[in-house]
C-alpha cells in the first residue's frame, strides 16, 4: 500500500506469489511478477506479463504453476470487483 501525506491511498498492489516457506527465522517466497494495481481513484489494472513470460521460461515454472498464477490474479481481481 502506498499511501500520500493526507493518508489517502494512492496505490494498493496485490503480488501473485508462490507459497511462502519458512526456515527457522527466515521466510522466503518467490514473487511471480503477475500483480493487480489498484489506484487511490478505484481504478485498476493487471501488470507484468511479460516478465511472467520470461522468468516462466527462466525459472521452468510448470504449467500447473502457471495456470495457479492466472487463475489467482483472476481470482484477485473477481474479489477486487
Amino acid at each position: 500500500f502506498y499511501f500520500a501525506e493526507d493518508r489517502s491511498l494512492i496505490e494498493a498492489q496485490c503480488d501473485v506469489a508462490l507459497p511462502a516457506t519458512r526456515d527457522g527465522t527466515s521466510v522466503d517466497f518467490i514473487d511471480l511478477e503477475l500483480d493487480l494495481i489498484v489506484k487511490g481513484d478505484g481504478s485498476h489494472y493487471l501488470r507484468d506479463f511479460r516478465e511472467f513470460a520470461e522468468n516462466r521460461v527462466r525459472m521452468e515454472y510448470s504449467d500447473e504453476t502457471v495456470a495457479g498464477a492466472r487463475s489467482a490474479l483472476l481470482e484477485a481481481l473477481r474479489l477486487y470487483r
